[in-house]
Parts: structure tokens; sequence; C-alpha cells
């Protein structure tokens, strides 16, 4: 078991969420076993003898999590309250880390939260990988920190990237321009986040993405595990990806809601499981891996649908979808007494499964018939 001595303090920074460098014997290389399934990258961590419990390598996060009923379940000390998206969110002293049965720390700082989009039973952010020559190999299922000397990085591309620490005493995240159908764009590397791209809205209008005309699919996006964002944004078809040499050709890009303000491009782990990362404290380098990348779900209706005043109300059509072609209107009152679960099942059936709606529009009954495809 090897030790790190030291850790970043939560006075520090109240986003604490590296680890410190490690005092190791000479040559020494560590490894622990990690897990990448469809949506998460997860390392198991014990704290204080018990577990140990399945934490998700958050390449983006800031702050390092835990579910606020594990916490409690440990009886780790409540230290602090901090602002993390808007809510509060109670701080917690773990002592006696041991990540993948590899690195003891001895004492880490985790932000509480619910954990109902987690993922896991908590999050470890950006330190995790940025605090020292490491590796993430997704095709050997292992972490592996270089304590003494770099590894070899033959083979390896050296991204053009920026490990940017954003204030005093936190972690270092990483940025790279990814480049969207021959364009750059600086975006976050976080492989909690669901979309292959996200970008703002200012920017998917800027690239000709958000308009009256290219085909969309009407997502819920994530605001972090604190919760979702209250407006649907918009998931669309793109020619191709690159970071480095990595490539997706055909990828779904998401795109917020218009009066979205604030958060650059993001690009996560649908496109990001495509690699092998090695890393220093300054730099990033990739290699192509054997990993598929892997396709957000969308609503193969096409539809948005939301409840008022007891009615099921079309709130957004996508265009191109099998309920704009064939003429749902915004504003339709879907009819037949269902409420918004039961609405949102039927929409959401089987590909090429038929489906009829009748809507109130204006004074007016009209009746549509589409089934639900894969038309992004």
């Amino acid at each position: 078991m090897i030790s790190r001595r030291h850790a970043l303090s939560l006075l520090s920074s109240p986003l604490l969420a590296g680890l410190a460098a490690p005092a190791l014997a000479a040559g020494r290389v560590i490894a622990a076993p990690i897990t990448l399934n469809d949506k998460r990258i997860l390392l198991d961590v014990a704290i204080g003898g018990q577990g140990p419990y399945p934490f998700v390598i958050d390449s983006g996060g800031a702050l390092s999590l835990i579910r606020e009923s594990l916490a409690q379940e440990l009886k780790l000390k409540r230290v602090r309250t901090i602002q993390l998206n808007g809510k509060s969110s109670p701080i917690y002293a773990a002592k006696d880390v041991v990540l993948g049965g590899a690195l003891r720390q001895p004492d880490v700082m985790f932000g509480g939260v619910d954990g109902a989009r987690l993922g896991g039973q908590g999050s470890l952010a950006s330190g995790l990988l940025t605090a020292g020559d490491c590796e993430l190999d997704l095709d050997a299922a292992q972490w592996r920190l270089f304590p003494d000397a770099p590894p070899d990085r033959t083979g390896y591309t050296r991204l053009k990237a920026e490990l940017r620490q954003e204030s005093q005493g936190a972690t270092k995240r990483i940025f790279a321009d990814v480049i969207l159908d021959g364009e750059p764009i600086e975006a976050l590397l976080d492989t909690g986040w669901p979309h292959a791209l996200c970008i703002s809205h200012e920017q998917g209008v800027a690239r000709g993405l958000w308009n009256d005309t290219t085909p969309f699919a009407p997502i819920q996006l994530s605001n972090g595990v604190t919760g979702t964002a209250p407006n649907p944004g918009r998931l669309v078809r793109v020619k191709r990806l690159e970071l480095g040499p990595i490539v997706l050709e055909q990828a779904l890009v998401a795109i917020r809601p218009e009066g979205k303000r604030g958060g650059g491009a993001i690009a996560g782990l649908p496109f990001l499981r495509m690699m092998n990362w090695s890393l220093s404290t300054e730099a990033l380098w990739v290699r192509r891996n054997a990993q598929a990348a892997t396709s957000n779900s969308y609503g193969r209706s096409g539809l948005w649908v939301a409840e008022q005043r007891g009615a099921v109300r079309v709130e957004v059509v996508g265009a191109g979808g099998p309920a704009a072609k064939a003429g749902v209107l915004p504003g339709d009152v879907i009819e037949g007494g269902r409420d918004l679960q039961a609405t949102i099942a039927l929409l959401d059936g089987p590909v090429g499964q038929p489906i009829a709606l009748m809507l109130k529009r204006g004074g007016e009954t009209v009746r549509a018939e589409f089934a639900p495809a894969d038309y992004l």
C-alpha cells in the first residue's frame, strides 16, 4: 500500500478535488483497476476501512463528491457548507481513503450530494489525473501513477491542451481544442459528462446548428450532479469531431437552451472513451484505443411535452422528427386522459410502433399519426 502524505486543504480552496504529490520509493508504478461502462469510468474507493465503493472518475469535476446517504452511514464529520450550483452542499472530512486498493490518502474532503445523477457512490475530481504523471488506460482497465519518472509515451500524440488552475489552491482541469466540422472550439474534457460534445446556445447559433430547419431532438440537459436545466436543449447531428488523432464521425452534439448563460463547451465520455490518456502536471497525450464511441438516447418522436393545469401540452417539436412531419405543433394539447408520465411513455415507445394522437388546437380537434424513428 502506497501513501500520499499531503492533501490539498479545503480551507485554501472550497473546491477541493486534487490529490497532492506522493512521496514514494524510486521506480514505483502504482496501478489500480478501473471499470468502464456505457456511462461512467469507475474506481473502487474504501473509506475508513469500509467498502470498497464504486466512485466515478470525473475529469471535469472541481470537487470530489459523495452521496449524502453514504457519508451519513460512514458517520463522516461535516466540516462546513459551500454553494454548489446554487445549492448548499455540506463538506465532509474522510479519513484513511484507499483508491483502487493501491493508494492510501489519510485525509480527503468530499462535497455531499443526493447522488441521483452520480452513477456511483461518489466521484473523484480532476486532481486524480492532473496532480502528477499518470495514465488512464481504458484498454487495460487501469489507472496508473508514475511518482518518479514519466511513462514511455511512444505512440501517443501530445494535444494542444491546457491544464488550467482556475482558482488558488484548486486542482487543475483539462481544456483542449475539439475540432467541430473543421472549426476549433475549446472544451473542458469531462469523463463525467454524458454527451460527446455540449456547446452553448450562442455557439450553436454561430455554427448554424440552432435554427428552424436543422433536424434536432429536444433533450433535458444536466446542470451537473445537482440537477437539470429547466428548459430543453437540442441534440443535433454533425459530420465530424476531432481531438488530435481521435475522430468521431456523424457525432451527436448537445446544445444548451437559449437563455442558459455561462459555461463553455464540454467534451464528454461518449467521445473521450475512444482514447487512452497520459498526463503530466502540464500536458496531455492521447492514443486511440480499442473502445467504441457510444450514442446518446433521445426521444424518437421528436416531442417535448409538459403538464399545464392538468393537461399535457406540446412545448417543443423537433425539426425533422416524426411528429413534425405528422403536423404536430407547439401549443397542441394532447387529449385522451393520459397523465404526463403515461404520455411520455407512449411517445418513447419502440421505433416503428404507430402512435395516434388526438390534439386540441384552438377550437378544433385534429388527429396526428406517426411512428418513432431514428431521425437524426
